[in-house]
């Protein structure tokens, strides 16, 4: 869930709010006049529908703009020229009075030269007031020009996916109690090819960074399927036929897996997913690293990306405090903590907790991920049940982003404060 500020009462807000302020206003004002002179009386949205017979979407706009919590929240839904000629016109065959509707139409007038002045265009106009629209609007905002920025991209790029899901499980080294032993899985779900491309179908790199971006992991990860270092594939949670997944491993030990596969649409969408162990891996308490963090890098247009945290009872001395962002930086080519300190896309995610035990887990877009989850954790000869997790769910995330969750290191039982 993307949090959206809006100024405080005590800060004087910029030209362009306060234009939209005054003007949307007025606005506002003249609209519940007009509503009030009809000759019946008219509460809702619905009940103006039908004493006018105008088109129920423009009906809602109306009682949108004369309902909502401020006239920055209400901007967006001013009805363009059209529909306000067809709005005043009607209004006019019903008998409001016609000094009304001229103050109306002069105040629309006004309405559309601030959208031309700051903005150029009303498409234009609504990004700019989303940001400071009140009660969910702002954030539905958001969410549609996220839709279709997917849309988009999916047509660009060629390719799209249904879900990304990234899970990190946790749970204290059974050899130095003070390091965490890890699975690390990665699944990308009903990918498919919408139109010939040379763009991958699926193209990832993995690595297990220290605070400095360093890979600290090459020679240590284990497959949870197969044998060998580096990632595979875990056939049991994949698409069948297997499709070939060309996998190599560079210098510096990041792993990299492509896929080129060119048939086209549903019929031929695949699910991949990706799984490896490594023991004593990342510190368990602040020290040598400050953050523990799960991040994935946004390759192509999903409609969902899922990143969750599994924990083994205590793992830590108390639960996370676990924050959620979406980044422009390329996490790939960043120390980690640029990531969730700059270029970011909004004020924060939302991090919810799951519960216990893996049917918290499910999800609807991977009707086996839960499954999956588990079978992983049986895998190395651990517990399920024991097991607690927390996830971050970012509808549409935008294309070369990455998303993830973050929290700040514990120090160890007894070892003093930082």
């Amino acid at each position: 869930m993307t949090q959206i500020t809006t100024p405080s009462a005590s800060e004087p807000l910029p030209q362009f709010q306060q234009e939209t302020v005054r003007q949307v206003s007025t606005l506002r004002e003249l609209f519940a006049a007009m509503v009030r002179a009809l000759p019946t009386r008219v509460t809702t949205a619905s009940e103006l529908q039908r004493a006018t017979k105008l088109d129920m979407k423009l009906c809602w706009k109306v009682f949108r703009v004369i309902g909502a919590p401020d006239a920055l929240a209400a901007a967006q839904y001013v009805p363009g020229p059209a529909n306000m000629r067809d709005l005043l016109r009607t209004m006019g065959r019903l008998g409001v009075p016609d000094a009304l509707l001229r103050r109306v139409e002069e105040a629309s007038e006004h309405f559309e030269q601030l959208v031309e002045e700051h903005a150029g265009d009303r498409r234009t106009f609504d990004s700019m007031v989303s940001g400071y629209a009140g009660g969910g609007d702002g954030e539905r905002a958001v969410l549609r020009q996220r839709k279709a920025a997917f849309q988009a991209n999916s047509h660009i790029w060629g390719v799209q996916a249904e879900a990304m899901v990234m899970t990190m499980i946790q749970r204290p080294s059974e050899q130095d109690s003070s390091r965490l032993d890890e699975i690390g899985l990665r699944g990308e779900f009903g990918v498919r090819r919408l139109r010939p491309t040379r763009q991958p179908l699926y193209e990832q790199v993995y690595a297990t960074l220290d605070k400095q971006g360093r890979e600290y992991s090459a020679g240590r990860r284990r497959r949870l399927s197969g044998d060998g270092d580096g990632v595979g594939l875990i056939p049991e949670f994949c698409s069948s036929p297997l499709p070939e997944v060309e996998v190599s491993e560079g210098p510096d030990g990041r792993s990299r897996a492509v896929l080129m596969h060119s048939a086209l649409g549903m019929k031929a969408a695949v699910d991949l997913v990706m799984g490896f162990v490594l023991r004593d891996g990342a510190p368990r308490y602040y020290g040598e690293e400050t953050h523990s963090w799960s991040i994935a890098r946004i390759t192509k247009p999903f409609r969902v990306a899922i990143l969750d945290l599994v924990l083994e009872e205590g793992t830590l001395p108390r639960e996370p405090a676990l924050r959620g962002f979406t980044t422009t930086k390329n996490s790939q080519m960043c120390p980690p903590e640029e990531l969730w300190t700059t270029g970011l896309l909004s004020e924060g995610e939302s991090v919810v907790r799951l519960g216990r035990g893996p049917e918290v887990l499910a999800v609807g877009e991977v009707p086996r991920y839960a499954e999956m989850v588990e079978w992983a954790i049986r895998r190395v000869g651990w517990d399920p049940r024991r097991f607690e997790a927390w996830r971050l769910r970012v509808e549409y995330p935008v294309v070369l982003s990455s998303v993830g969750m973050v929290y700040e290191m514990m120090p160890a039982p007894g070892g003093g404060g930082r």
